[in-house]
């Protein structure tokens, strides 16, 4: 985020994947238990770190992951104090998006 922020690459808006894998997530609805990398916090510091090297506007991607995963790391984002563009997609708009 940080690399592409700079002047030079001509960036209006970023399209970052979300900054870590909500099944890894200790505690994330789309996690097992089994293998946990990240505690609560530390995804939290990952959302506010990941946000705090950009002053660009930015979405993220949900880099095909289940909705109901993506929709908990969007909330997750919200939580950590991340600001970032929603862009609500529909089957009718896919076309008309450029």
């Amino acid at each position: 985020m940080q690399e592409f922020s700079k002047d030079r690459y001509g960036v209006d808006v970023l399209k970052v994947g979300v900054p870590v894998t909500m099944a890894y997530v200790e505690g994330s609805s789309a996690s097992s238990g089994t293998f946990v990398t990240h505690s609560r916090r530390e995804a939290l510091d990952l959302f506010r770190n990941a946000a705090a090297v950009t002053t660009k506007p930015f979405l993220f991607l949900s880099a095909g992951v289940s909705n109901r995963a993506f929709n908990e790391a969007l909330r997750m984002a919200r939580e950590a104090g991340v600001h970032f563009l929603r862009c609500p997609v529909r089957a009718g708009n896919i076309g008309r998006m450029a």
